[in-house]
């Protein structure tokens, strides 16, 4: 499913309640070329924050094509959707109201705990292995067992 940079505003203007087919409004075209511009602008923060979407970036000195293929994965539109309409708000100089705002974060926590990956962690030697940890390398428990066992006399028994 390829959702294109126009999907993303249009999400964003719906959940600002400025601009929606229920409502019968839509912005005059120059407005969608400032709402693209802002969708560029915040994906790139984004990125500079070190959050990759695998965005498509318009090519450089060029507007952004409204028909173009976002890149974004279905489950991260709404956080960008969301957080974009934020900003239109902003812009036009109204209020954001504290159920965007909570569905914004929640959107964008959500998008942030599929970015992490997280590593695997090496038992260290010193540490006790338990029944469920075995370890394919035969040096790598708390302690270490003696080849030979010396008796009473002093002769070594090789188990």
């Amino acid at each position: 499913m390829s959702i294109t940079k126009l999907d993303i505003v249009r999400l964003a203007l719906r959940k600002a309640a400025l601009a929606s087919d229920a409502m019968l409004t839509q912005p005059d075209p120059n407005t969608y070329g400032d709402y693209l511009l802002d969708l560029e602008l915040y994906v790139a923060e984004l990125e500079r924050n070190g959050i990759y979407l695998g965005y498509i970036f318009a090519p450089s000195g060029q507007p952004a094509d409204p028909n173009d293929d976002s890149g974004i994965q279905p489950g991260d539109v709404n956080a960008i959707g969301y957080n974009l309409a934020k900003r239109i708000l902003i812009d036009n100089m109204r209020p954001v109201p504290d159920e965007l705002a909570t569905a914004a974060d929640a959107a964008y926590d959500a998008m942030l705990m599929n970015q992490i990956t997280v590593p695997s962690l090496k038992r260290r030697n010193d540490m006790p292995t338990g029944a469920g940890n075995k370890t394919l390398d035969p040096w790598g428990r708390f302690y270490h067992e003696k080849e030979t066992i010396n008796t009473t006399d002093g002769s070594p028994i090789t188990p």
